[in-house]
C-alpha cells in the first residue's frame, strides 16, 4: 500500500533529478538578497478532515488555518491567499456562501487578503489553499543539532480525546470535553509564537505538529540525522483521568493523534533562557519538552528509561498508522 511519505519521495526524485532536496513545509523562492517569497498549500477533504460536528464555515476556516500553521511555524507572517473549491452538485449557494465565510472569517482573524480561486465539480468537497509571504531566512526541518532544547507551543492530547469521544457517540460532558471539542472545530495557528520564535535567531529548525506530535519530531529528527528525548511530555491538564474514564492510551492521545495546530522549535542550548524570556515577556506559552543528543530516532523518557516513540501520526493513505 502506498503512503504518502513515499509519494513525496518518488515525486521529488522525479521532479529534482538529483538535486539537493530536504522536505520542508514551507516553500521559498529567492526574490532579491536576503528576501525570499515563502509559500505553503494544503488540501482540506471532507471525508478526511471534516468531523461529523463541523460546519462548512468552519470547514472553510480549518481550510485556511492549516497553511498559516505551516507559515507560522517559519515565522512568516501571511500576505496573500488563493484557494480552489471542489464542490458536489447537490451543494446549494448557501453551503458555498458559508464555505466562502469561513474563508473571510480566516483572513480578518490573520490579516492576510483573499485574492481569488477557483471553482470546480467532485464528488466530495475538496478546499486547497495556497498562502504566501515574505521572510529574510529559510528554516527547514535540517538544522537540529546535539545541545539543542525542544519546545513546543502548546499542551497534547485534547484534540485526540474530542476525535475519539465523537467517533464513539459520546457527548462532550465536562470543561475538558467541552474545551476539546473546540479546539477541533476552530483551530487556532500559533502565528504570534511563530513570529516571535524566528526573530530570535535561535532557532535551528521548526515545523507545524498538525500532523502529530511524534510523527513530527521524527521529521526533524531523520532530516537532521539526529535524536530526540522527550523528558518532559507536553500533556494537558485532567488528560489523564479522562484516558482512564474512555480507557484510551494517555501516549496515542498526546504522541499520534494530530490536529494540534502547534508548533515545533530546536533551540539553541546556550539560547534557551532568553529565548523563553521573550516569550514570557510577550505573554505567550512555551514548553521545553526534551533535547537533541547525537544518535537517531524519538525517545520518551519514563522511570528513568529512553523508550523509542513509536512513528506514527496522522498520514493520507495509512490512516493514522505506523510507518515503518
Amino acid at each position: 500500500m502506498i503512503d504518502e511519505w513515499e509519494i513525496i519521495r518518488v515525486m521529488a526524485e522525479r521532479i529534482y533529478k538529483g538535486r539537493f532536496w530536504a522536505p520542508n513545509d514551507v516553500a521559498f523562492i529567492e526574490l532579491a538578497q536576503r528576501k525570499f517569497l515563502a509559500i505553503s498549500i494544503d488540501t482540506l477533504v471532507d471525508k478526511t478532515d471534516i468531523p461529523p460536528s463541523m460546519n462548512l464555515i468552519q470547514a472553510g476556516r480549518k481550510a485556511a488555518v492549516s497553511v498559516i500553521s505551516d507559515l507560522a511555524s517559519k515565522g512568516v507572517k501571511p500576505v496573500g491567499m488563493v484557494f480552489s473549491i471542489s464542490m458536489p452538485r447537490r451543494y446549494s449557494i448557501k453551503e458555498a456562501e458559508e464555505i466562502a465565510e469561513g474563508l473571510r472569517r480566516a483572513s480578518e482573524e490573520y490579516s492576510f487578503k483573499l485574492i481569488g480561486g477557483d471553482t470546480n465539480e467532485s464528488r466530495d468537497l475538496v478546499i486547497s489553499c495556497c498562502g504566501f509571504g515574505y521572510t529574510n531566512r529559510i528554516l527547514g526541518r535540517d538544522g537540529a543539532r546535539p545541545g539543542d532544547i525542544v519546545a513546543v507551543t502548546g499542551l497534547f492530547g485534547l484534540q485526540s480525546l474530542d476525535l475519539r469521544i465523537l467517533l464513539a457517540g459520546h457527548k462532550a460532558e465536562n470543561y475538558i470535553e467541552k474545551k476539546a471539542v473546540k479546539l477541533v472545530l476552530e483551530p487556532k495557528a500559533k502565528l504570534i509564537e511563530g513570529l516571535t520564535a524566528i526573530s530570535t535567531g535561535f532557532v535551528t529548525s521548526s515545523i507545524d505538529s498538525s500532523d502529530g506530535l511524534s510523527l513530527s519530531l521524527y521529521q526533524i529528527a531523520d532530516t537532521s540525522k539526529v535524536r530526540i528525548v522527550v523528558d518532559k511530555p507536553p500533556v494537558y491538564p485532567g488528560l489523564e483521568d479522562e484516558c482512564k474514564k474512555f480507557e484510551f492510551s494517555l501516549n496515542e492521545l498526546v504522541f499520534e493523534g494530530g490536529e494540534e495546530f502547534e508548533l515545533i522549535f530546536t533551540v539553541k542550548g546556550d539560547c534557551w533562557d532568553r529565548f523563553k524570556e521573550e516569550f514570557s515577556r510577550r505573554g505567550l506559552e512555551i514548553y521545553r519538552i526534551g533535547k537533541v543528543v547525537e544518535g537517531s530516532g524519538v525517545f520518551l523518557v519514563r522511570n528513568n528509561e529512553e523508550i523509542k516513540l513509536r512513528k506514527k501520526g496522522w498520514m493520507h493513505f495509512k490512516r493514522n498508522s505506523e510507518i515503518y
